[in-house]
């Protein structure tokens, strides 16, 4: 079924959708969209964006680390484009961008998009829809430019989850655990 889905939404190009969702993986390359966004909280929230920020980096790092040096190379699976014919592939990102790995399994631009859209939806729930939105529309950018499989975006996601919520214990950035500590007595 993962490749049957992968094929399907690999064939249905468009000239505007090639544009519009290789714009959109664009964004999340090297963490840019992420780190401007943990950068902006940082500036704009004189409350918690401090916090927000460092837990967003945090998270970030640990995607990085877990995905791109441990997880990528020890499962070592080919990318749809080398593996499979037929598969229409964008060589180079909106950013210029070159694949950096030849292996999918499971896909960065999900772990981190997953990670920062959780941290910053727990902490400013206003956004969690258009956060939710821009995380689908990065897995299912990655499979139309024939760089993932959608199995590989969904344990992306799953990944990307865990750490963010590994960033958020070790920062106490969640609104839950914040929530947790003001309410206990000054005694302990």
């Amino acid at each position: 079924m993962d490749i049957q889905l992968l094929y399907w939404i690999n064939s249905h190009h468009r000239a505007l959708l090639d544009y519009l969702l290789g714009g959109v993986s664009a964004a999340a390359d090297l963490y840019l969209l992420w780190f401007l966004l943990g950068i902006f909280a940082w500036l704009a929230d004189k409350k918690q964006g401090k916090r927000v920020g460092i837990c967003i980096f945090l998270a970030l790092a640990f995607t990085y680390i877990s995905v791109d040096l441990m997880i990528k190379p020890l499962v070592a699976r080919p990318r749809p484009f080398a593996a499979l014919p037929g598969i229409r592939q964008h060589e180079v990102s909106a950013t210029g961008r070159v694949v950096s790995s030849p292996f999918s399994f499971p896909s960065g631009h999900c772990a981190s998009s997953m990670a920062a859209a959780w941290l910053l939806g727990s902490c400013y729930r206003r956004f969690r829809l258009p956060l939710f939105v821009l995380v689908c529309l990065i897995a299912y950018s990655r499979v139309y430019l024939g760089m993932h499989y959608p199995s590989d975006c969904v344990a992306g996601l799953a990944v990307g989850l865990l750490c963010a919520l590994l960033a958020g214990r070790a920062c106490g950035a969640l609104p839950e655990m914040a929530d947790n500590r003001s309410k206990r007595s000054p005694d302990g």
